[in-house]
């Protein structure tokens, strides 16, 4: 597996803006870590350190795509291998994430409530 450059860790369920995930801020979203990874250049990981249990992330509009190249998105488990990350999309929004750059996975996340059309 090829090294990341950049690691933004995601550490609140909040969907905002303020703020920077460089270097190691008290707090980072998820809408925030995928702008810096798509700001940065550079191969980036993006992980979560959340509290233990099923976590969910209700973004309160589309999140950025994924834009850059080799990037990923790596959620986390419980004890027993299962994702325990959840992008819930409120029945309002269309997609989990777009991704329009190359060679990006997102691993390791629960997508529900999203709707088609």
């Amino acid at each position: 597996a090829q090294a990341e450059a950049a690691i933004y860790t995601v550490t609140t369920t909040a969907d905002n803006l303020a703020g920077d995930c460089r270097p190691t801020p008290a707090t980072c979203s998820l809408r925030q870590a995928i702008l810096a990874a798509n700001a940065d250049g550079v191969t980036s990981l993006i992980q979560f350190s959340l509290p233990a249990g099923l976590q969910t992330v209700t973004p309160s509009s589309v999140l950025p795509a994924l834009s850059g190249t080799g990037d990923r998105v790596l959620g986390q488990e419980d004890n027993f291998g299962r994702p325990r990350i959840v992008i819930d999309g409120g029945n309002s929004l269309r997609y989990g994430f777009q991704v329009t750059g190359s060679n990006n996975t997102i691993e390791r996340l629960i997508f529900n409530r999203f709707v088609s059309g």
